[in-house]
């Protein structure tokens, strides 16, 4: 299973901090929460991603690899971004299907 999650790195004009460094936040971040998810199911690989940029862009990139789109309901962002235009014709491509869950489910 890969889990990922995307954001946006801001840099303020004349930022010295290095493009990684969002990346390097977001991804701890994830990982904190997904540690508890490692231990209660051990046999279960839990691969976690951060991207720069948008869901949809990390799919297009992956699509062989990608059989299931899972999103939470709370992150309307996302699921406008899957079930919208641009999304519908990404996900159209992949062939894969998409399950849009409760938070109390994830």
């Amino acid at each position: 299973m890969r889990v990922v999650t995307c954001f946006t790195a801001r840099r303020d004009v004349g930022e010295q901090r290095p493009p990684s460094d969002g990346d390097q936040r977001v991804r701890a971040s994830l990982e904190r929460r997904l540690a508890r998810w490692r231990r209660r199911h051990p046999d279960l690989r839990i691969d976690s991603v951060a991207v720069n940029g948008s869901i949809l862009d990390y799919l297009a990139r992956n699509q062989r690899s990608v059989q299931l789109v899972v999103a939470g309901s709370r992150a309307s962002h996302h699921v406008d971004e899957l079930t919208g235009p641009a999304g519908n014709a990404v996900l159209h491509r992949l062939g894969c299907s998409v399950l849009i869950v409760d938070r109390r489910h994830l």
